[in-house]
């Protein structure tokens, strides 16, 4: 009996592609994208948190989640150990406010009020005055100087708006009489001017009327 060698099969090459790619699988996918609504839902209340019996405190209701009040935390902790100043009540007395003004900067005594602008530009007797009051307020040097710049100022402009009233009625004045004297009314201010001259003096014409061009 002859022996009978069977034939290898010849695979094509397209079976030999179905079976490479049979044998690749896909890679399995680490992670996943997690959704918005996941998230929302994995998100823990912070009120849950806070035990029963801090649930109604008042500083605790702003807070609405972990890391603003591990930031508000952290920032009371340094404010501990730097000097505090306690606000008085309605039942401090005038005493308790000036330990309260002492502590913000507010001067001893009224004497220790110190001014940068120059001496001449404020009366003595008045600054000395204004100095206890500003003291009984308790006002701080920076406030007082700022009170007495101010109220400078407002007179200025007081006394400005006053000349530049004054003159306009001068003015007014010279034209109406210009006009009612007209040539004559040079030699009627002259005769104005002696009689004025005569009745209250020399020096008292020439510090008010003359001054002002009359």
């Amino acid at each position: 009996m002859e022996n009978q060698t069977t034939a290898p099969v010849a695979t094509g090459q397209s079976d030999v592609q179905q079976n490479v790619a049979s044998s690749v699988q896909a890679p399995t996918t680490l992670a996943q994208p997690v959704s918005t609504q996941a998230k929302q839902e994995n998100k823990i209340d912070f009120k849950t948190l806070i035990p029963e019996s801090y649930k109604e405190e008042k500083s605790l209701q702003n807070f609405n989640d972990m890391e603003s009040f591990v930031k508000s935390y952290l920032h009371a902790q340094k404010l501990v150990g730097m000097d505090k100043i306690p606000v008085p009540n309605k039942y401090a007395t005038d005493e308790d406010w000036q330990a309260v003004f002492k502590k913000l900067g507010a001067p001893e005594t009224p004497d220790q009020y110190k001014y940068s602008f120059k001496d001449e530009e404020v009366d003595p007797s008045q600054l000395k005055e204004f100095n206890q009051a500003a003291h009984k307020l308790g006002l701080l040097p920076k406030q007082a100087e700022g009170l007495i710049k101010f109220y400078n100022e407002l007179n200025q402009n007081s006394v400005q708006q006053q000349e530049a009233q004054a003159a306009t009625v001068r003015q007014e004045a010279e034209l109406s009489l210009k006009k009612e004297f007209g040539p004559e009314f040079n030699k009627r201010l002259d005769q104005a001017k002696r009689l004025a001259s005569s009745t209250l003096g020399a020096d008292f014409l020439n510090n008010t009327i003359l001054q002002d061009g009359w």
